[in-house]
């Protein structure tokens, strides 16, 4: 057999492949934003064979990072709401121990 040289256009086609197999910064930005705005729904996406690696790790990064100011912003309504106060308890104690049971229940049974 003679070399032709058409190994080396096969080895050109496998490197494009495999470039559009990983994808680029702009696969990534779309598959953020994706993941962003559309979140849970984009995890099918990212099972199919033919998106760019590149584009499924910007949208599971935009899912993280939509779940994690979801987080923070449930913190901030917390923080914001302020501490229990004891008006809904009995004279600051726990209902639960102001309150007999056995005293309630006792001509029940």
């Amino acid at each position: 057999l003679r070399y032709s040289g058409s190994n080396n256009n096969n080895n050109n086609n496998d490197t494009r492949m495999r470039s559009t197999a990983v994808g680029n910064d702009r696969d990534f930005v779309w598959g953020f934003f994706l993941g962003f705005f559309f979140g849970f729904i984009m995890l099918l996406w990212v099972w199919m064979p033919t998106v760019p690696h590149k584009q499924k790790i910007g949208i599971l990064t935009g899912i993280s990072f939509q779940l994690a100011m979801n987080v923070f912003q449930q913190q901030e309504d917390i923080d914001q709401a302020g501490p229990i106060s004891s008006s809904n308890f009995a004279d600051g104690n726990n209902l639960m121990e102001e309150t007999n049971f056995e005293q309630d229940y006792a001509g029940m049974g």
